[in-house]
């Protein structure tokens, strides 16, 4: 071989080895990429596990939770414990909640990974199911419409009257004020609404004064329409709070 050819293919050697260096570069960086996760990419999403859902007439089927941005933990169709709060702790994901009975909150860590742009929730150590890939979309859009009572907190001590279903109706006018009306059970109700970025802030509500069968659910009721303060939306379900602790599902009327 003589002196060209030695350095040309010397030269082939270098160009291959670099490249192969870079590319070996660029891979590693890009896995590193993919691994970090930071706790913004988690903030106001949701988290629906289709696995553990139990399905049943006129409720929503799936249990979830939501990753507020101030860094409270909201459950989906969870009322057995309420939420308190949620960090990131290297790969790991916190969440922290509580039950009447244990009232001082408790961690359940999620072991979190993030491939090819798309980050998973991996199932803890003592459950079996895996939660979706990615956190399905939501809105803080609150439409107009009419909602009925889906699940309310502990309505065990008060009777509905099925002819008449408690709902409630945001009504938007073109001046941009919103208000908030509907039916108890019993009596009609009327009030203002304010709401902004998953909080919700209702006024007095002025309500009729009639007697009825169903007036101790209609209390209830409006007890618990009184405490909200936080609100989700998912597909029909609108999920109501007060703070991180679930009080109303409601279900969109298709009518």
């Amino acid at each position: 071989m003589n002196r060209k050819q030695t350095v040309k293919t010397g030269s082939i050697f270098l160009l291959l080895s670099a490249l192969i260096f870079l590319s070996g570069c660029i891979s590693s960086s890009h896995e590193t990429d993919e691994q970090t996760i930071s706790a913004g990419e988690l903030q106001n999403t949701i988290w629906i596990s289709p696995l553990c859902g139990k399905p049943a007439e006129g409720r929503y089927s799936n249990d979830g939770f939501f990753l507020a941005e101030d860094g409270t933990l909201q459950f989906i169709n969870i009322f057995s414990m309420t939420g308190d709060s949620w960090s990131l702790e290297g790969d790991d994901l916190l969440l922290y909640s509580h039950t009447e009975r244990y009232p001082e909150p408790l961690p359940v860590s999620y072991p979190i990974r993030k491939k090819d742009g798309i980050v998973s929730i991996l199932p803890a150590e003592d459950e079996l199911e895996m939660l979706p890939p990615s956190a399905q979309e939501i809105t803080a859009e609150l439409p107009a419409g009419r909602w009925e009572i889906s699940t309310m907190l502990n309505p065990e001590s008060a009777a509905a009257d099925p002819e008449h279903p408690a709902y409630i109706e945001i009504v938007k006018e073109d001046d941009g004020f919103v208000s908030i009306q509907g039916h108890g059970g019993v009596n009609n109700f009327r009030g203002v609404l304010n709401f902004d970025e998953f909080k919700w802030m209702s006024g007095p509500m002025m309500r009729t004064l009639m007697a009825g069968p169903a007036l101790e659910y209609e209390d209830l009721f409006m007890r618990n329409l009184g405490r909200i303060s936080r609100y989700l939306m998912l597909d029909d379900y609108l999920f109501l709070y007060e703070e991180s602790e679930l009080v109303l599902v409601m279900l969109k009327d298709q009518g």
